[in-house]
């Protein structure tokens, strides 16, 4: 089985990233940029022509229910002429939140409900019962250790759901939970999550034999052109 995780296209809170305001700037569920769009669209192309390169069968393509991961699942979607299956389990560390001025803190936020979501994304299916209000059921904030758990969680369903499949699996996703996921593969901790770092539109490519993980390498991006790249030089191949 192989699994191919994409980290999401540039979002109006990463160019938020290190403004002293950030806190009061940032949305609860961003859009991608301009930028962000371009690396969405780069990211299809690579993946049209590496897939059809390496595979027979068209790949199986998951998304969280976060704005700005769906938005780069559609740009593969009509790439690659698949639907977007979303998954829950994959969203970022936390899911939605807000920073509240009242407490101080970041609360969670329910995000995009059901019939926002459908019609924003039309080639979204949806096996969860997703509430009108909104797909974060969470009332509490996600601790590490939690995100760390959440992804060895989602490592078991892969191999429940594709164990023998022959289409490879992507997974549109956040650059804390692709750490979390490539912790999990190494048997490391959940004090881990940040070593596994990506750039945005950046893939990192999981194989599994026999139920068990392995990386074949973690966050190429030397397909998206220079003015396209954002973020330091996580790469690291194993």
């Amino acid at each position: 089985m192989h699994i191919y995780c994409i980290r999401h296209g540039e979002s109006t809170n990463n160019c938020l990233e290190g403004d002293a305001e950030y806190h009061l700037k940032r949305s609860h569920d961003p859009a991608l940029t301009p930028r962000g769009t371009a690396q969405a669209a780069a990211a299809a192309d690579f993946l049209q022509d590496h897939l059809s390169e390496r595979y027979d069968n068209p790949p199986v393509l998951y998304s969280s229910y976060m704005t700005r991961a769906l938005q780069t699942a559609a740009a593969l979607s009509a790439k690659l002429t698949v639907p977007i299956q979303a998954w829950r389990d994959i969203h970022e560390r936390g899911g939605c939140v807000a920073y509240s001025e009242k407490y101080e803190r970041y609360e969670p936020h329910p995000g995009l409900g059901a019939t926002d979501l459908h019609a924003t994304f039309p080639m979204l299916q949806s096996d969860d019962h997703i509430h009108i209000s909104g797909w974060n059921t969470m009332r509490t904030p996600e601790s590490q250790r939690q995100c760390y758990m959440r992804a060895k969680r989602v490592l078991r369903e892969l191999i429940a759901r594709h164990n023998g499949d022959t289409r490879p699996v992507i997974l549109v996703s956040h650059r804390i939970f692709i750490g979390a996921l490539a912790a999990a593969v190494v048997d490391g901790s959940h004090s881990q999550l940040h070593r596994f770092g990506s750039h945005n539109a950046g893939i990192t490519h999981l194989t599994a034999v026999n139920g068990e993980f392995f990386i074949e390498y973690q966050n190429r991006y030397e397909f998206l052109p220079r003015h396209l790249r954002t973020d330091i030089p996580y790469m690291i191949r194993m």
